[in-house]
């Protein structure tokens, strides 16, 4: 073994000297040079240097292997004396006119746009593909913005949604120009200052693209620092907003941009960009992708949300509950309060805002507030204005859709239906669960990132913004329907088994009545303590499958519950349900502790813009919540869907049974075999107010919100369980479809350098792999080696109803796990170096044909 890896070595390092001599001799040279001069030692760069010198830079992007690399020189945009007339990489403002009026001053609102772009782009060398990043956040926060009021009488949507002529422009600019003006572009525009504090506005996030080629754009909306309008969160006008962006970027007739914020010289895009863009972004940026996308604007190629809300609705409520502790009949006020940075970054920096604009957004909020509190947990028209899922189909956008299987933030239901809609409108989408939590898996903070199979994360974004962007055609092609990291071992494997036909029923053991009890129920939830005992108690159902062979849920988990309640007078009413992973040893697990840890595979060398390559590591539990949900026992006809969480027309009757099904989050989890599953009915998780009455009434107060215009949660009543006719759906990922082909056929080889890919034909899924030396292949399920589990006879129309299976269903198969330990981690990421050398050599300074 070690006379083979030392071969193995030997080769590598001759494949990358060779590469090296053949790349100096042909005027090229690796760049071993200080983190200043901003490039990767070690990988072969087109070009090197601090400054721009016009004879050593690069005319365009470089693609190997179908990946952008790094060839222009990174200039730190917050370096004292920072310009751009001795950078590589421009940085200038713009100011992108919108068609709504909804801070009421009789023009168009302009929105604050801060570009950076390759200089070769702006020089006319090549057209820039764009990534962008609608990011209300980045313009200042400010917690709960505590300072406003509520105005009267209040200000609704419609208000805001004027449509003033636009601007004629006076003069106009070219970019390179405005760039290199240094009255018109200054570096303390893209910064802002809160409390007399300075801050960068998110600059850098997207560096790693920059130095690929790719121009960077940024822009934090209505109502934000720099821009003008009014904060109105989950509108129409605010995705409209970033909808103009995209257009100026794609070159849309009449959209228009100006260099100054009064709107008079007009800027093109259409020297320097592509006109294709993409977008990402974390959490409401996350949010924006998607809503950005569902308008169908030409030039919105792709889009990679993570962890983005799709339905505000589903954001803080719950099949007609309130969730989010104190804040959750307000949570788009608290929300647009945090980001309305035009209002408090300018009062903070000595300059008081405008009356008139302060009272007019602080009338907005108080409709915000008021119309969130009438509905009470209830979907209605504030809601409908604010869905951004229901009856989607005009989308032509792709999607990577990336979010964590732990994020208790915004939960998993809302990439399931961001998938729906894109599918709905028959585009290509594809997903990438992890096992972190409310997080991007690169950290710019940290400049840390994963691997997932062959690529680091960042790189398989780089893959998918290449082929979206550019054409390419790379493995980014054959990404499945999902890539999953496993909470068993945190391996990465991929399947597209996503709510199967093939189930197991969890259900009560006995066949009777089973009554819980509100009082003396926890309202903050420990799965250590009462009631999550494993025995029934006066506060919980429980409901329990042994298992004895290991297999995996993937998709949603409907709990149906026949019920009824003693009590209906008004106020909320919930009835919660969790399912939890149990063993009577302690076992890994992810998040056990909070976020989880994590452990350096290999550090980052050459500049500011390298990552270390981390793994996240387990903790030791026995109890491991794997999904939860919860619903308003006065709304039974509350499903899946958030529409159908209106307010029921006629109250139901105390002490009458309905039929009620709580939709648990949809996750992908694997069951150990020895375990056993959990699953509890109880009237209270953490989807409830402060138990402290005087903790609850102190938050509102400081939001600025009336603890008295809450409704009240109740919790003196009881629900009672008819147990025969009460059952859990566990949608299992495995072989077992009914009418699959033979489960023997062999599978393809797995792509050594990437992700396992195996063509599906709509029949079984294959389970057998041939993977690599030490590996075991993915998740197997047999739904027949669950004890409890082979009773299938749930009721046709349930079934159908929650088993949206893919198109394609292609077997489950292991990601290699390339540096899921050194030294093998090390020593695929030198082979990786090595072939990207290799190929540099051959390709590094071939043009793009057709992109120029």
């Amino acid at each position: 073994m070690g006379l083979k890896l030392a071969n193995r070595t030997v080769a590598i390092v001759f494949i990358a000297l060779l590469a090296v001599g053949v790349c100096l001799a042909s005027g090229y040279r690796v760049d071993t040079a200080s983190a200043a001069e901003g490039v990767k030692p070690g990988v072969i760069a087109l070009k090197s240097g601090a400054a721009y010198s016009e004879d050593d830079s690069a005319t365009d992007m470089a693609i190997v292997d179908g990946m952008a690399q790094p060839v222009f020189a990174y200039s730190d945009v917050h370096a004292k004396g920072y310009t751009n007339a001795t950078s590589e990489l421009y940085r200038f403002i713009v100011y992108v006119e919108t068609d709504y009026d909804t801070d009421l001053d009789g023009k168009c609102d302009l929105v604050k746009t801060f570009v950076q772009v390759p200089r070769a782009a702006v020089e006319g060398k090549y057209r820039a593909p764009v990534i962008f990043r609608a990011d209300p956040y980045s313009a200042g926060m400010r917690a709960n913005g505590s300072s406003f009021k509520f105005g009267s009488p209040s200000v609704d949507d419609a208000a805001l949604m004027g449509r003033p002529a636009h601007r004629t422009p006076t003069s106009s600019i070219t970019t390179e120009n405005l760039a290199l003006d240094q009255t018109l572009t200054k570096a303390s525009d893209w910064s802002y200052e809160i409390d007399g504090i300075t801050y960068p506005s998110g600059t850098t996030s997207l560096d790693y693209y920059l130095v690929r080629g790719f121009a960077t754009v940024q822009a934090a909306g209505l109502g934000t620092y720099g821009s003008e309008g009014v904060e109105c969160c989950g509108t129409v006008m605010e995705r409209d907003a970033f909808v103009d962006v995209v257009e100026w970027l794609h070159g849309a007739d009449g959209r228009r941009a100006f260099a100054d914020a009064q709107g008079s010289r007009e800027v093109k895009a259409t020297d320097w960009s592509s006109g294709h863009v993409g977008m990402t972004g974390l959490s409401y940026p996350g949010a924006m992708c998607y809503e950005v996308a569902t308008s169908g604007v030409e030039g919105l190629d792709t889009v990679v949300p993570v962890a983005g809300p799709s339905s505000w609705y589903d954001s803080s409520n719950r099949q007609g509950i309130s969730i989010f502790s104190s804040m959750s009949y307000n949570y788009t006020t608290v929300l647009a309060d945090s980001c309305a940075s035009r209002l408090f970054a300018d009062a903070s920096a000595g300059r008081a805002p405008d009356a008139g604009l302060l009272d007019l957004y602080q009338r907005y909020r108080t409709y915000l507030s008021d119309a969130q509190v009438q509905l009470a947990g209830d979907y209605g028209p504030y809601w409908a204005a604010r869905d951004w899922h229901t009856g989607q189909t005009g989308m032509r956008a792709s999607a990577l859709i990336v979010t964590g299987l732990n994020d208790e933030n915004v939960t998993t239901k809302h990439f399931d239906l961001m998938r729906d809609a894109f599918l709905a409108s028959g585009c290509e989408v594809k997903v990438l669960l992890h096992q972190n939590g409310h997080v991007v898996p690169a950290d710019e903070a940290d400049h840390s990132d994963i691997m997932i199979g062959g690529h680091t994360y960042l790189e398989w974004l780089n893959l998918w913004f290449t082929r979206a962007l550019l054409g390419e055609d790379n493995e980014a092609a054959s990404l499945p329907d999902f890539t999953v990291q496993s909470n068993v071992d945190g391996s990465f494997y991929n399947s597209s088994y996503w709510n199967s036909d093939n189930a197991v029923a969890l259900r009560p053991a006995g066949t009777g009545e089973t009554t819980v009890h509100a009082k003396g129920a926890p309202l903050s939830v420990d799965y250590s303590k009462e009631p999550f005992t494993g025995k029934p108690s006066a506060n919980a159902a429980v409901w329990t499958l042994p298992v004895t062979e290991e297999f995996t849920i993937a998709g949603r988990i409907p709990v149906h519950v026949r019920a009824k309640v003693d009590d209906v007078a008004e106020g909320d009413i919930p009835m919660c349900a969790v399912l939890l992973d149990v063993a009577d040893k302690p076992f890994d697990a992810f998040m056990v502790g909070g976020a989880p840890q994590h452990e350096l595979l290999l550090a980052g060398e050459g500049n500011s813009r390298d990552y270390n390559i981390v793994r996240w590591t387990q903790g030791k539990t026995t109890k491991k919540k794997v999904a939860s949900g919860g619903m308003d026992l006065r709304n039974p006809e509350a499903d899946y869907e958030p529409v159908t969480a209106a307010k029921r027309a006629e109250p139901i009757q105390a002490d009458t049974y309905y039929d009620y099904t709580i939709w648990l989050d949809p996750t992908y989890y694997t069951v150990r075999a020895g375990h056993r599953l959990e699953l509890y009915v109880v009237p209270f998780l953490d989807y409830t107010r402060y138990e402290d009455k005087d903790t609850q009434n102190y938050m509102l107060e400081r939001m600025g919100l009336d603890p008295s215009s809450l409704m009240n949660l109740r919790t003196d009543y009881s629900f009672t369980i008819e147990d025969a006719k009460s059952y859990a759906v566990l949608p299992v990922a495995g072989e077992q479809v009914p009418g699959g082909d033979d489960p023997s056929k062999p599978l393809p080889s797995p792509n050594a350098c990437g992700p396992t890919i195996v063509q599906g034909d709509g029949a079984t899924p294959n389970t057998e792999s041939e993977a690599a030396e030490g590996e075991t292949s993915g998740p197997a399920p047999d739904q027949r080696a669950l004890e409890g589990g082979s009773d299938l006879s749930i009721p046709e129309s349930i079934t159908s109803q929650s088993s949206t299976q893919s198109p394609s269903k292609p077997a489950e198969s292991r990601v290699p796990r390339t540096a899921d330990a050194l030294p093998c981690g090390a020593a695929a990421v030198l082979a990786f170096v090595a072939v990207a050398a290799a190929g540099v050599m051959a390709r590094a300074a071939r043009k793009r044909e057709g992109k120029n």
